[in-house]
Parts: C-alpha cells; structure tokens; sequence
C-alpha cells in the first residue's frame, strides 16, 4: 500500500508540475507578430518534473515553431516629372519598389484598371518581370555599424542588398548568421534540459548618401522594419497617336505590385494607384501638331494684291501662287514635311521667277518669331528642294530640309510660331 500511495504522489506532483508550467507559459509575455522575422523560430521547451522514490527526476522536451512571411504590399515610387512626347516615340519609366514586410516575398507588377488613354489610341507598355525583395525587424543595434535580426531572418539577404530602414537607405555588407534558441532533452533525468539562448544574425550595414551611421548605442532603430528595395522599368514604346489632330494626347499608367505571399486570410496584398498625383502614377502628353496651311495668289502682270478668292487673269498674263505653312502648337515639332502643289490646268510654271532669273521657287521661313533670309530653288530634280514632276511641284521645307526628305518646323508660343512661306509663278495658258 505504501508503494501505491508513493505513486500516487508521484503522480498528483507531476501533474501540479505540468500545470505551473502551463500558466507559466500562458503568463509569458509574447513579442507582436508584426514585428517577427520570416526565417525566426519560436522555441519552447517543457519539463516535468517528478520523484521515484527519494529521488526527483526530470523529462525535458521542445517544439520549434518557424515564423513565415505575412504579406505587406511594397512601398511603389517612380519620377513624375511631366513628359511630352511625339507619336510612335518611346519613353522608359523607372519604379523603385521597398518591401515592408516581414520576410522575403516575389513580387509581380502590372498594369492597374486605372490606366487610361484619352484622345490617343493606346500605348504598348512592357513591364519588367517579377523580382524577389528582403523584409525583416531589428531587433537591436549592440556593435557600431551593425543591426541584429532574428536568428535564421537572414535567408534571403545577400551581401550588397540595398536597404530602407526608417528611411533612410544602406547597403548591406558583412552578413552573420546567428542561432535559433535550443533544448537539450531530457528523460527521467537527474537535471533538466538546459536551454541555450538564441544569438541574433548580425548585419552590417554602410550608409548611402546622408544616411546616419549607426551605432550601437542607437536604440531608434529597435523594433522597426528594414526592407531591400530595387527598381523594375515600364517600357513605352511606342506611344500611341492623338486621335484629334492638333489636341494633344495623355497616357495615365498607374502600376500595381501583387506579392506572392498571403495574409493571415490567404489573400495576396498589392500595391496600386487609383487617382491622379499617388506615388506611382505616370502621365504621358503626345503632342499633336497639326499644320496650317493657307493658299492665295495675285496677278502680277496687273501688280494685284494676294487673295484667297477673286484674282482674275487673261492669256498670257502672270500669276503668283503663295502658300503660307505655320505650325500653331506651343511646342510640339513637326517633323519631315513637304509641300505638293499642283500645278493648275491652263498655266505652265514660269522659269527663272526668282534670284534674278536662275530660280523657280522662293522660300522664306521664319523661326521662332525670327525671319530668315529667303532661299531659292529651281524646279530640277533631285539639286535642291524643290522638284517639278509630272505637273506637281513638291518642296521640302523645314530646318534641315534636302531634296530628299523633308525638315522640321518647330512649335513656339502663338505670336512666334514657326511660319514659311512658298511662291511660284505661272503664266496663263
């Protein structure tokens, strides 16, 4: 009966044991979630502690819990100066993404539902691929220039990452793995298993551009998230072309990233724009030029003013035909343009109109507000500007101008518009 009753004490000890060590447990204060590393590991250890006999004994076991990424959506930033383009050009635009998770994630990008193309026909935009960035929580700073994390956080970070730790940008040198904590078992021991602390991972860490030093003294650094950040490109190429000549285009590109990992609920987390001036909007302007052109003439013979309607002629007799070209966008350039006039039945073109008889055609242009001095040109082919075939008189105009490819006339404020000017006569038939 002794026996039994012995055990029976045993029994009724252990258990009061299991149940200290249960509310023990409960009463430990745990670290928030938000604040431990992907790659960390919760250990605990439980023992139990008996006698048999005049002899106590101790069991000793653990269980290791491994901390996994909790999606964040990243932090997405990209230059939002304007841009102005021509149709058909190509612009690249460079995002820079910084995680603000707890562990690694991959990330893809995407072109958002709040992308828009107004009076322009849509752009082709290619975006860079998916990317994987680091994310993790200081833990403390004990050496000068160093930060440590989590045991096991470090999976992930290489050597040379870039970093944002509470904004300000680092890179990533030296990188020592720490160990998670541990428990040696025990069975039916005389001792415990003893437990060995966890040593942290240290990072070293050199500023970039202003950013502080840290040191090891520093304590703002604690508890907060570091994130590697990097940068993707949308590639614009091409542009698309204004719908309405002369009323300018935008393209509106607004970017989402979508993470791999999940929430507690398992859905992903993105980052995206949804209204005009957020952090990762782009805006477009396709110029749209679209050129004027006007016609008159005027009888030369009779010294007659240049109209647009009303000019009469007999046989033989001379005409002046005036044709005024202006580019009335405040900016945007035309490029490669020419002039193809024919030239109306019952006259034929007048030889050597111009330049005391050595040129058919007289072009002026006047650029910025500026008049240039006036150039000729003869109605041959393929010597200057201009060329007469087939009863059509074609002349390449513009800065840069040859005879084979038309020049540029270039936008200005209204009262500077670039303007030319081209005159040729003919006699009536």
């Amino acid at each position: 009966m002794k026996n039994i009753s012995t055990l029976r004490k045993a029994i009724t000890t252990a258990f009061s044991a299991l149940a200290l060590i249960a509310v023990a447990a409960i009463a430990l204060p745990q670290q928030a979630s938000a604040l431990t590393s992907a790659g960390a590991t919760i250990h605990n250890a439980v023992t139990v502690s008996f006698t048999s006999g005049a002899t106590t004994l101790n069991s000793t076991t653990s269980v290791n819990v491994a901390v996994s990424t909790l999606a964040s959506a990243p932090n997405i930033t990209v230059d939002q100066t304007a841009v102005t383009s021509l149709a058909g050009s190509s612009n690249t635009f460079t995002y820079t993404v910084t995680s603000t998770s707890n562990g690694p994630d991959t990330y893809t990008p995407a072109l958002a539902g709040t992308t828009a193309d107004t009076n322009v026909s849509a752009a082709t935009n290619t975006l860079g691929g998916a990317f994987t960035l680091w994310g993790g929580y200081v833990i403390s700073t004990t050496v000068d220039g160093e930060v440590n994390i989590a045991a096991g956080a470090e999976t992930g970070l290489v050597v040379g990452a870039t970093v944002m730790l509470d904004g300000y940008a680092y890179t990533v040198g030296t990188i020592t793995a720490g160990t998670a904590a541990s428990t040696a078992a025990a069975s039916g021991a005389a001792t415990a298993g003893t437990t060995t602390a966890e040593t942290y991972t240290t990072v070293a860490l050199a500023p970039i551009a202003a950013s502080p030093v840290i040191t090891a003294a520093a304590t703002n650094f604690d508890g907060l998230q570091m994130g590697e950040y990097t940068t993707f490109t949308n590639v614009q190429d091409p542009v698309g072309t204004p719908t309405t000549p002369g009323t300018d285009g935008t393209h509106t590109v607004n970017v989402t990233v979508t993470t791999t990992a999940t929430l507690a609920d398992n859905a992903t987390a993105a980052s995206t724009t949804t209204s005009t001036g957020n952090g990762n909007e782009t805006v477009t302007t396709v110029s749209s030029p679209n050129l004027s052109i006007v016609k008159k003439s005027r009888n030369v013979t009779t010294a007659g003013a240049f109209a647009a309607n009303g000019t009469t002629a007999k046989p033989g007799e001379v005409l002046e035909y005036e044709i005024t070209v202006t580019n009335p966008h405040a900016s945007a350039s035309a490029t490669s343009v020419s002039i193809s006039d024919v030239i109306p039945a019952y006259t034929s073109i007048v030889t050597g109109a111009y330049n005391t008889g050595a040129d058919e055609v007289s072009i002026t242009e006047t650029i910025n507000g500026v008049a240039q001095a006036t150039a000729f040109a003869t109605a041959a082919a393929a010597d200057d500007v201009a060329t007469l075939a087939a009863g059509t008189l074609t002349v390449n105009i513009g800065v840069g101008a040859t005879s084979g490819a038309g020049g540029t006339i270039t936008g200005h404020a209204a009262a500077n518009s670039d303007t030319v000017v081209i005159l040729y006569q003919v006699t009536v038939q």
